[in-house]
């Protein structure tokens, strides 16, 4: 009983602590119903309305004058600003509404007469009265009597052509609204005609809430911050004519052709260097910064910038030269200039068209196409040429293409509730985008590779807009407009529809085999510029808030580490399988309402910029004509993509964590969850059951469950029904392999017989291009196969078929030379600045890189081991990529020394000379050919040749000298006038470079004579005694400098038996006794001797004065220290390189001009391009 007694008052208890609760809920919102009630309203009558609207027009009519109303700091006020500011000089200041609240009355009113106009059109096309038989000749909208108008026909007709083309480019803002812009959108027809009924008959006023109650829409689930809407004039003011009037461009006009160049084939040249280039890019300035400014042009700018692009830079024929670009540039500007926009369309589609009716003549010359692109440093874009699966081509647009575009596609879905977060959204202040200007601009500009979008213009396009110094302050002010407008990008809300020219993308529907499209979209590379600054001012937080199971967002290794990680738990005791996961359309699906959502909380430093650039569908410009919206999902190419992506997964993965006991781990859509049978069962059925809320569709079909061998017949009852596969043997997983040894082995051997194939084709090419492979296969191919080597343990063995490609067919296909002995092979093996040529050995190469991977990943693998948040200390990893690499620097110098004590002494010596700093530049830089650093197939194999000291052949027996002719004999010969050439181009090459830096530069020049000035013994004391070089102000202010240039040759017998520092001390004390004391004592000036060898290094001395010059000339040009001395090193290495090869087939080819003018040299775009 007492027991009894005791429970019955424990329910009592628990009832009144519930009534209490109710009351509590009933009193709270009692309060804030009285609350609400309480707020102040303002009666909007006639008058206020009238007068509101009054200055709204004035607003916009001072701000499009002469001179408009300008801030304190001298930008131009906003017209919201001034029309607050014309509604308090009206007497209504005291009411105290805001200047938003005045700007949406204002829009209100407005949006009533365009649906008021169109009703009254609307019934005189039924038949009815256009003076009012329907509606009346005056209707009370708000209490507001305001008579019905026809605006201006030529205005209607103006914009009648851009309104229709924005709403076919998803730019009508009721459209907009269904990605979670809180604006309201314009009401239909019938239901204005009710609402002004209804309106007439309540009352001649409105109400209207001054502290704005809730919109439509706005406590809808996704529901994102409010934007500005920009006005849309049909009729913008482009410029003035020299005689003063003001030229003035349709908006329509920059619409219709925005749309017609988006369907327009590539066609677009570099802009030349020069005034005119410097015209263009200040044009271009122009428009970003209209944009910038919001203007009265704003909503149209960035479609101006585009069609600008796409129309001025039209390359007018397939073979036409810098000179006609720069004249087409000239005339066309002056016609953009003029507003003359239909004359550029009309020769851009004449253009057009001859390009659609070239024909091949025959099949291309894939070894031609591959080089040139190498030649033009597009690795990645040559390497396809060495798949056969890569070249399918381009599929016509089909029904059944059309439909699998659509269906990768799909519409914008709503938010669903259960995938909102809700927590606070944490401030962030304006000043952490401050360090966006324009340095990162050019920064990211040379980062950024690939095609161009709907403009045409790519990568390398944009590299000479932004990074080229030969354009000085245009180049500067464009990156400046470009960062101002990815800081307004991350701190305001913006309108979607001005950005949308930068947010399109053309859609290339690729032929993937089998009937199957693969959807590959290209972006415009401005979008891919800022959305890398805007990376890399957010980096941390997107890692902090992706964490340690979701490795795509830019941690360290991410995916190599998720695969050593889920291999360690698959072999943990209790870890019965791993589930792999595969989702349908991952990227394109992606919830993008949620995803937007979510991101202002877990995120608030990347959520502006996300919401800005993703709250309206982008178009996407089909090639062969039709076109598309990209509502879902994050865009292809866009650097944020993976950092949007991998912070829209949060919830999921949170909410299986908490749910579940699976260990998981993600590399974007690709999930893996392991533990016991039953537990990953869990795991899965709260992802399918979750994650499509996501916009994330697990496809069970192609979900593979790896088992034990002993747990297999319990995984097929468990996961019975769910169509996932199961294996005992494994599955590929990241790119590795997951499972058991039999299936790493046959997983390998696949990804080899690819491989060699890809060698072999290579090898194919080499026999007429061996300077563009190797260096496709140096800064291309070989990273293919790293990245399997890093994560797949002892797998020495089962690349040896790959290795034998190598050595057998490739070496040979580059370098006319067969490796005689496993030491040779082992040296080409070593990197360039140990003497080799950087042809790994990939069956040498898996170990090291393997062990390399499992040093710098442990501390992110025992994060994903443990689950983990929080990501590893960054300064930790960095000490252990430091340690990694030192460890395996380590193991190549031992390598290096036990190759070179089995070489001959012959070839040992070629070694050294071959480690000296400075000789092997050649080899270390992509073969730009603009820059000069491209060689024929002869030139290449010659001077490989030269390197190792290896026969060489078609070289005569006796020179015309009469002495035995080789190699050495070459060097030194005088006879044909080949030595002096090679001094005297090294010299005037140094001149060259001085004289960026130098006013005072002279070749020869003439020693005063002596006048009893005393010199020490062995000095120069002739009357016409002369040097290299004078350059006034080098080592100091104004003080002369003499420099003399003397190239040895380090296996003359006379310096067979010294080391290369001895050599360079001898030639170097030489010109130091003959010189130093009589430029000193006479001349007042300094004396440096400038000793190379012909093997491309060089001694101390000249070491001094190239870093002197590279400080010099990256301080006057604004340049990169490190860029500079390397372009120097780079154009002195093939300087000499070109005069060894003089030297040696002299008598038998045409003299090659070595000297280059380096005058406008651009250093870090040079070095990005051939990866100086």
């Amino acid at each position: 009983m007492p027991s009894a007694f005791g429970g019955l008052g424990i329910i009592i208890i628990i009832t009144i602590i519930i009534i209490i609760i109710i009351i509590i809920i009933i009193i709270i919102i009692i309060i804030i119903m009285v609350s609400r009630g309480s707020r102040p309203k303002v009666k909007w009558t006639e008058q206020m309305n009238r007068d509101l609207l009054e200055c709204k027009k004035k607003a916009k009519e001072l701000l499009v004058s002469e001179n408009p109303p300008c801030k304190e700091n001298g930008n131009k006020k906003g017209y919201i600003a001034v029309m607050t500011e014309l509604w308090a000089e009206k007497g209504y200041e005291h009411l105290g509404i805001k200047s938003q609240n005045l700007r949406d009355q204002a829009s209100r009113l407005e949006k009533m007469d365009d649906s008021i106009g169109e009703i009254c059109a609307t019934d005189a096309t039924n038949g009815g009265v256009a003076n009012g038989d329907n509606i009346g000749e005056q209707l009370a909208l708000g209490g507001i009597t305001r008579n019905l108008y026809t605006p201006p026909q030529q205005e209607s007709d103006d914009f009648e052509n851009g309104d229709n083309i924005s709403q076919n480019a998803n730019l009508n803002l009721a459209n907009s609204l269904d990605l979670h812009t809180a604006m309201e959108p314009p009401a239909e027809n019938n239901n204005i005609a009710e609402s002004v009924h209804q309106q007439q008959q309540e009352s001649e006023a409105v109400t209207y809430d001054v502290l704005s109650e809730a919109r439509a829409g706005v406590h809808a689930p996704g529901h994102l911050p409010e934007f500005s809407a920009v006005d849309m004039p049909p009729i913008i003011s482009w410029g003035h004519r020299a005689d003063g009037t003001i030229i003035t461009v349709h908006s329509s006009t920059i619409i219709k052709a925005y749309d017609e160049i988006t369907q327009w084939r590539k066609n677009t040249f570099l802009v030349p260097y020069g005034k005119v280039g410097r015209e263009f890019i200040d044009q271009l300035t122009q428009h970003i910064t209209e944009w910038n400014n919001a203007s009265h042009a704003q909503h149209i700018a960035l479609k101006a910038a585009i069609v600008l692009l796409a129309t001025v830079l039209q390359k007018p024929s397939m073979k036409s030269k810098a000179k006609d670009h720069q004249e087409c540039l000239t005339k066309r500007l002056a016609l953009w200039k003029e507003g003359e926009i239909e004359s550029l369309l009309r020769e851009g589609r004449s253009i057009q068209k001859r390009i659609l009716k070239t024909k091949r003549a025959k099949p291309p010359d894939k070894a031609k196409i591959f080089a040139k692109l190498v030649m033009q440093g597009q690795i990645n874009s040559a390497l396809r040429y060495l798949s056969e699966d890569n070249c399918r081509g381009v599929l016509p647009l089909t029904d059944d293409v059309m439909r699998q575009l659509h269906e990768k596609h799909p519409e914008a879905q709503d938010a669903k509730l259960g995938s909102i977060l809700f927590g606070p959204v944490e401030e962030v202040h304006d000043s952490l985008y401050q360090q966006i200007d324009g340095e990162m601009i050019r920064e990211a500009a040379l980062r950024t590779k690939g095609s161009g979008g709907p403009s045409g213009v790519d990568a390398n396009g944009f590299k000479r807009i932004l990074t080229c110094k030969s354009f000085k302050k245009s180049s500067a002010n464009l990156c400046d407009a470009l960062a101002t407008m990815t800081r307004k990008l991350c701190t305001e809300y913006i309108d979607p529809r001005t950005i949308e020219p930068i947010l399109a993308n053309r859609l290339i529907p690729l032929d993937k085999g089998e009937g199957a499209v693969r959807p590959i979209g290209v972006g415009e590379v401005i979008r891919r510029i800022i959305g890398k600054c805007v990376m890399r001012v957010t980096k941390e937080d997107v890692l902090d808030a992706s964490g340690s199971l979701q490795v795509c967002a830019g941690l360290r290794s991410g995916s190599e580490a998720a695969v050593h990680a889920m291999y360690s738990i698959f072999e943990e005791e209790e870890t019965d399988a791993v589930l792999l996961i595969d989702a349908s359309n991952a990227f394109n699906a992606l919830n993008r309402a949620a995803a937007l959502h979510n991101i202002r909380v877990l995120c608030p430093p990347l959520a502006t910029y996300a919401i800005n650039t993703y709250r309206q569908p982008a178009r996407l410009f089909i090639t062969g004509g039709s076109e598309l919206k990209s509502a879902e999902g994050t865009t292809q190419g866009d650097p944020l993509a993976m950092a949007i992506y991998a912070i829209s997964l949060q919830p999921l993965i949170t909410r299986l964590g908490i749910s579940s006991e699976a260990k998981q781990c993600w590399y974007a859509d690709d999930a893996s969850g392991s533990g016991s049978l039953e537990v990953i069962k869990q795991w899965w059925d709260e992802l399918t059951e979750v994650g499509p809320n996501l916009g994330y569709y697990p496809n069970a079909k192609k979900c593979w469950l790896i088992t034990k061998p002993e747990k297999v017949e319990g995984a097929r009852a468990i996961f019975e029904g769910t169509a996932i596969n199961i294996s005992t043997q494994g599955q590929s997983h990241l790119g590795a392999a997951l499972g058991s040894r039999e299936y790493l082995e046959e997983y390998v051997g696949s990804k080899v017989e690819d491989w060699v194939s890809q060698v072999v084709k290579l090898a194919e090419f080499a026999m007429s291009q061996p300077q563009a492979c190797y260096a496709a296969f140096t800064f291309g191919l070989r990273h293919r196969w790293t990245y399997l080597f890093r994560t797949l343990p002892d797998i020495e063995d089962l690349v040896e078929p790959l290795e034998r490609a190598i050595a057998d067919v490739l070496i040979p296909s580059i370098t006319d030379h067969h490796c005689t002995t496993p030491s040779e092979r082992d040296l080409l093996a070593l990197p360039v600045r140990l003497g080799g040529l950087g042809i790994i050995n990939p069956s040498q190469d898996a170990g090291l890189q393997y062990q390399a991977s499992m040093k710098t990943t442990a501390p992110l693998v025992e994060n994903i081991v443990s689950q983990v948040h929080e990501t590893p200390d960054d300064t930790v990893v960095s000490a252990l990529q430091q340690s990694a690499r030192r460890e395996k620097n380590e193991v190549l110098r031992t390598r290096l020394h036990e190759i070179k004590n089995s070489l001959t002494l012959k070839t040992q010596r070629a070694v050294e000379l071959a480690s000296d700093k400075g000789a092997s530049n050649w080899l270390t830089v992509i073969p730009i050919d603009e820059m000069g650093f491209t060689l024929n197939k002869g030139e290449f194999r010659d001077a490989l040749k030269l390197r190792y000291d290896w026969e060489i052949a078609d070289k005569p027996s006796i020179c015309v000298c009469g002495d035995v002719f080789n190699v050495d004999h070459a060097m030194v010969c005088r006879r044909g006038g080949f030595i002096i050439q090679r001094h005297n181009e090294l010299r005037d090459l140094e001149a060259d470079m001085l004289s960026m830096v130098c006013n005072d530069v002279e070749i020869e020049p003439v020693l005063q004579e002596l006048t009893g000035e005393s010199l020490p013994s062995g000095a120069n004391r002739a009357p016409d005694a002369r040097l290299d070089i004078h350059a006034r102000g080098f080592w100091e202010r104004q003080r002369s400098a003499f420099f003399d240039v003397r190239v040895c040759h380090p296996n003359a017998d006379s310096y067979r038996d010294l080391d290369l520092k001895q050599i360079y001390k001898q030639h170097e004390n030489d010109k130091k006794r003959l010189y130093t004391q009589r430029v000193m004592n006479v001349e007042q000036g300094t004396f440096t001797p400038l000793v190379f060898t012909t093997t491309g290094g060089m001694g101390e001395e000249c070491k001094r004065y190239h870093n002197r010059l590279a400080e010099l000339v990256a301080a006057k040009k604004g340049e990169v220290y490190a860029n500079t001395v390397s372009w120097i090193r780079s154009k002195v290495s093939f300087a000499i390189l070109r005069a060894a090869l003089l030297c040696l087939r002299g008598s038998r080819t045409p003299k090659r001009t070595i000297r280059s003018n380096v005058q406008e040299a651009d250093f870090e775009l040079d070095r990005f391009r051939a990866k100086i």
